[in-house]
């Protein structure tokens, strides 16, 4: 089954990656234990099964002068809010096309995590993320309830004249969510029509925002509760291109606290 879902999964017709497959792995794992627990099977028949081994992807991230050039690209055009997001609250795409107004707290500059959008056979459907960790609270950086008070504004004034708008935070020009997918394809026609800027992935966004943090100092238990990872680990694999350019950082400034040191002058 799972080689057949390496070619083409049943609900997508697309195929799975290593890490999904795992899932599903685990799932039937915990299904089948209990019924060995009722009698109804003699052995758990997914104890001794091989997975596909997932491939690790190195993200490419933006620096912050890279990221001062997108948001100089972007300011004033339907991306802007959408890019900030991305960037100064890291979230996945499902919880970018999920989140609506009614999330955000406007006095204690919160967002509430929930909500995540997946498609099924090209229809979104919008539940709760997949684990306890995904829902979350994170604080939003001044800079970014600016731009949020503004489009809330907005939208607020759109509903005056159209009561059947839903209130997503980001949304096409009818008023309609995203589907993820569109996002994806709309991020990805921006930044090809944009050359003077580097090409990433959509969750490379998420990475960036990661590497951001611990940049700035921030702890990465910190960062994993404001990434929504149930698995420490996955924090620190995104970090680890990180750690390794600040280690030699450190190593260099070791050799600058010595190399600084003038000469003691002999005694006559």
């Amino acid at each position: 089954m799972y080689n057949k879902l390496k070619v083409k999964s049943t609900a997508s017709d697309k195929p799975l990656g290593a890490k999904t497959i795992k899932n599903v792995h685990m799932n039937l794992l915990a299904a089948f234990d209990k019924a060995v627990e009722q009698d109804i099977l003699q052995k758990n028949p997914a104890e001794r099964v091989e997975l596909p081994k997932a491939k690790r992807y190195k993200a490419d991230v933006y620096n912050k002068e890279e990221i001062k050039q997108l948001f100089e690209l972007v300011k004033d055009t339907d991306l802007e809010l959408t890019m900030h997001i991305l960037i100064f609250l890291g979230l996945r795409r499902g919880e970018l096309v999920a989140l609506r107004w009614r999330h955000i707290d406007f006095e204690k500059k919160t967002a509430n995590i929930i909500e995540n959008a997946v498609s099924i056979k090209g229809e979104i459907i919008i539940k709760a993320p997949k684990s306890e960790s995904g829902k979350r609270e994170i604080k939003i950086p001044t800079n970014l309830m600016t731009l949020m008070k503004k489009a809330y504004t907005e939208y607020r004034l759109r509903k005056k004249e159209d009561k059947s708008i839903e209130d997503y935070v980001i949304t096409q020009k009818n008023g309609l969510p995203y589907h993820p997918d569109s996002m994806t394809d709309k991020i990805k026609r921006f930044l090809n029509n944009h050359p003077e800027i580097k090409r990433i992935r959509l969750h490379d966004f998420r990475h960036t925002s990661a590497t951001l943090m611990l940049q700035a100092g921030v702890s990465p238990k910190v960062a994993q509760k404001r990434l929504g990872h149930a698995d420490f680990n996955t924090t620190m694999d995104i970090y680890s291109h990180v750690l390794e350019e600040m280690e030699q950082e450190a190593a260099d400034k070791l050799d600058d606290i010595f190399s600084d040191e003038k000469p003691k002058k002999s005694k006559s």
